[in-house]
């Protein structure tokens, strides 16, 4: 058997330890994007899942996209404008 290249070889540990930081990353903000949810208040989940992008930001469990809904919601009553979102 024809051993690899050390420079083959180190390429695949790297390209295996972003994989790995990748997928922990990405449980990370699911799990992040599930506490930020579960912490607001009823009458802020409400508007926050009536926002025009929510399905979005839901099906993707965009932890950024939902705290930008809810900066927006709470800064600038809706409107895009104030405090820059």
């Amino acid at each position: 058997m024809r051993t690899l290249h050390p420079c083959i070889k180190m390429w695949r540990i790297r390209a295996n330890n972003t994989i790995k930081h990748e997928e922990l990353l990405e449980a990370n903000l699911e799990a992040m994007y599930k506490v930020v949810l579960s912490i607001c208040d009823p009458v802020l989940k409400d508007q926050v899942c009536n926002h025009e992008y929510y399905i979005d930001i839901n099906n993707k469990h965009d932890t950024l996209g939902l705290l930008r809904c809810i900066k927006k919601i709470i800064y600038s009553n809706g409107d895009d404008n104030t405090h820059g979102v």
